[in-house]
């Protein structure tokens, strides 16, 4: 399966707001250019539901997984969703690279 990079192909756009406690659902909004008439979230085995309201897809999933979206087209949206890290190191701890927010 072949999938779009980045989260702005075909005019697509895509924004994960996701909790700090791992248990509760991610909620993804994906806003199109024109309304949308068909879409499709893949395995279908996960039973995540789309809601679809003109021009915005919205989907919540209960934590990580790899989802494909389709809208409208075969190419699918490809979207990785990793567990959170659990033992993170500190920002100047030996042997770590940090790159800080950019301001």
């Amino acid at each position: 399966m072949k999938c779009r990079r980045g989260f702005w192909a075909r005019g697509i756009r895509a924004r994960l707001s996701r909790s700090t406690s791992p248990p509760s659902p991610a909620t993804v909004p994906i806003t199109a250019r024109k309304a949308i008439t068909s879409c499709a979230i893949r395995p279908k085995s996960r039973g995540v539901e789309a809601r679809v309201s003109g021009k915005v897809l919205e989907f919540s999933f209960p934590g990580p997984d790899k989802l494909y979206i389709e809208i409208e087209d075969p190419a699918p949206l490809c979207l990785f969703a990793d567990p959170m890290e659990t033992d993170v190191p500190k920002p100047h701890a030996d042997n770590v690279l940090y790159f800080g927010l950019a301001e």
